[in-house]
């Protein structure tokens, strides 16, 4: 199975190293397939359904910054995970404490509903979104332009194939690339909305939303409004399982949701 990923990587870009592409941008591909190698055989898979070099790079420097242990216990839920999620007490009680706060929002806010996403974000949703996203798209473009001229310069010193040595500065140089602005979804798999430890919130006046998902519209709909506020305050009254909202990248609609322990899940299937 490693094997197999590691041609589909070397291949996908193929076409564009086929128009002129040159030794740094073959050496950078060469690099990126042996990192993703060495990476849990599910990230790997993942990392095949990313097309775009720099969005797959930028994928590779997350997942180099979570644990191989971290990264299992936060992975996207597969279609069984999620039913046996469905059929479990957890289930129950974290529809009892979204209710819960579904009211209070209410009865404090006459006149608007609080409405609450409550499908579990696939793997599949979650790797369309990276591969789509246009904040993605600016910071990855900038780590691809950034690793170029590095592995351009002499002075980097790193082989044409990848070796120990510049193996271990690549990864010193993904993991230390620090992004202007995070993107504005998670990497895939790792997405707390895989789990459902995650609500997006919005607020609506009849069928007219008022306060939605979109980053460009924050201060006018959420901030000003006051309706950050007055959200987190209908959690706070009468709710202790929920975190938020989302501080980086800012998204007031954002709430963690608090599970039981981490082994609930894995005793009800």
């Amino acid at each position: 199975m490693r094997s197999i990923l590691l041609i589909l990587l070397l291949l996908i870009p193929a076409a564009r190293l086929r128009g002129g592409g040159s030794p740094a941008e073959e050496m950078l591909r060469r690099y990126t397939a042996a990192v993703a190698e060495r990476l849990p055989g599910r990230v790997g898979r993942a990392l095949a359904r990313i097309s775009d070099p720099g969005r797959r790079l930028l994928a590779i420097r997350y997942y180099l910054n979570r644990s191989d242990s971290e990264i299992v216990a936060k992975w996207a839920w597969s279609p069984e995970e999620i039913e046996a999620f469905r059929r479990s007490d957890l289930y129950g009680t974290t529809i009892f404490e979204l209710r819960k706060v579904q009211h209070a929002f209410g009865e404090r806010n006459p006149g608007y509903v609080l409405d609450a996403r409550m499908e579990i974000r696939t793997l599949g949703d979650q790797i369309h979104k990276w591969n789509s996203v246009h904040s993605v798209g600016s910071i990855a473009a900038m780590l691809h332009d950034t690793l170029m001229r590095w592995m351009a310069d002499s002075t980097t010193m790193l082989d044409s194939l990848p070796t120990p040595v510049g193996m271990e500065c690549f990864v010193a140089f993904l993991r230390s690339f620090q992004p202007p602005s995070p993107p504005t979804v998670a990497v895939p798999g790792l997405s707390q909305h895989g789990q459902l430890r995650a609500f997006d919130f919005r607020i609506r006046r009849r069928r007219r939303v008022v306060a939605g998902g979109s980053s460009d519209r924050i201060a006018c709909e959420w901030d000003s409004p006051g309706w950050t506020a007055r959200l987190h305050e209908a959690i706070c009254a009468v709710s202790d399982r929920f975190t938020g909202p989302l501080e980086e990248p800012y998204e007031p609609w954002h709430y963690a949701f608090v599970h039981i322990t981490p082994d609930v899940l894995a005793e009800t299937q």
